[in-house]
């Protein structure tokens, strides 16, 4: 097995303008709970942002914690690229 899958991280964040102030820490790991978090998010249409330095500042986050707003300009700058790519491709 590759020795590298081990220093992969993943975080997945939640994001309902319904639902949430803010987006929330729905899932976080490393190696293969990382692969498979890339995983379901390919499988489910999910755009994925690889990002080392901001994955490091969200790994140290409790699951379902809000983001913390100094992080609120980088996670905002990431939801506004999604919601951009999902109207060109609606």
């Amino acid at each position: 097995m590759d020795e590298d899958i081990y220093k992969q991280k993943a975080v997945a964040l939640r994001y309902q303008q319904e639902k949430d102030q803010v987006p929330v820490v729905i899932a976080k790991g490393r190696g293969l709970l990382a692969e498979r978090i890339r995983e379901v998010a390919a499988e489910s249409g999910v755009p994925v942002k690889e990002d080392k330095e901001l994955a490091d500042y969200l790994m140290a986050l409790d699951l379902y914690a809000e983001i913390p707003p100094e992080l609120y300009a980088v996670v905002a700058e990431i939801l506004a690229h999604i919601y951009s790519m999902n109207r060109k491709y609606s």
